[in-house]
């Protein structure tokens, strides 16, 4: 893992250098000095970061954990995509007359609001109790989406368009995987702490601790299902999961409100490049789409 890890590093140096020196680079590098697209292209990356690692997590909790089927654990979702459908054109509104700054704060600090909520509800929650937090969390991606892209593709000229539109859609599709990675990463590290001290304070010998462990960290959902085959497994394997996820989601809640407090920084108003002198029409045509 870590050597693919040094490898990756190695070959993301390499592209950077070689984009910079590129008479006709594949990513213009130059966009990053711009704090106002810098701004946006992170507040993108974070919000997939957060709401990828969440909508990959919550599943898994309503199935494994709660006993769903597949099906009504997508049913149980729908909330959240219907408020995505409701919150994305009032971000095409707000971000056409006030600008991409209001309603991507409000986004991000939704996004990190409905994480939070999600880390606050235990083993014994019902559906009715947490089900509040699938609208924010639509409405916060909704409200995310539009303003990224207005406020990257309105700050360059005409002619890099559709390199800034590909940055941005790969830095949104980037922080999705990075975010499942990164609070998969923690959720498994805690998990497995919790797995030890609950199962060795129940008695475990240090083997069939180390079995159940594996079962559940390596063998992914149905590695789970298989460790709570027995009843004297299944609380603590519900319970280390719960709770590690609950450290999983508040991480990305911490990360999506610095996120916000950055986008609010980095985003207020100023005026246009110099060097622009002539602002990509795409920017209004995304408004007008959305």
């Amino acid at each position: 893992m870590l050597s693919a890890a040094a490898l990756a590093v190695l070959a993301l140096a390499a592209f950077l250098v070689i984009e910079a020196t590129r008479a006709a680079p594949m990513l213009d590098l130059s966009f990053f000095r711009d704090r106002v697209i810098t701004g946006a292209l992170m507040s993108g990356f974070m919000v997939s970061f957060g709401m990828f690692g969440a909508l990959f997590f919550l599943p898994l909790l309503m199935q494994d954990v709660y006993g769903w089927s597949p099906t009504m654990a997508g049913v149980g979702s729908l909330p959240a995509t219907a408020s995505i459908m409701v919150a994305a054109p009032v971000a095409g509104i707000v971000t056409g007359r006030l600008g991409p700054r209001p309603a991507l704060v409000s986004g991000l600090t939704l996004c990190a609001i409905a994480l939070g909520g999600l880390s606050l509800y235990g083993l014994g929650a019902h559906y009715d109790q947490y089900v509040w937090t699938l609208p924010v969390m639509g409405l916060g991606m909704g409200l995310s989406f539009a303003p990224v892209s207005v406020a990257v593709l309105e700050r360059v000229p005409g002619p890099k368009a559709g390199m800034a539109s590909a940055v941005t859609n790969t830095m949104r599709e980037v922080g999705g995987v990075v975010g499942i990675a990164a609070l998969g990463a923690i959720l498994t590290s805690r998990m497995t702490g919790l797995l030890h001290d609950k199962l060795h304070a129940h008695g475990v010998d240090a083997a069939h601790t180390h079995q159940v462990v594996a079962a559940v960290t390596n063998g992914g959902a149905g590695g789970i299902t298989a460790s709570r085959a027995l009843p004297v497994l299944r609380d603590t394997v519900d319970s280390s999961f719960v709770e590690a996820l609950h450290l999983a989601f508040r991480s990305g809640a911490g990360m999506l409100a610095l996120a916000a407090i950055a986008a609010l920084v980095l985003l207020r108003p100023q005026a246009k490049r110099a060097e622009l002198s002539q602002p990509s029409e795409v920017a209004a045509q995304t408004v007008a789409q959305v």
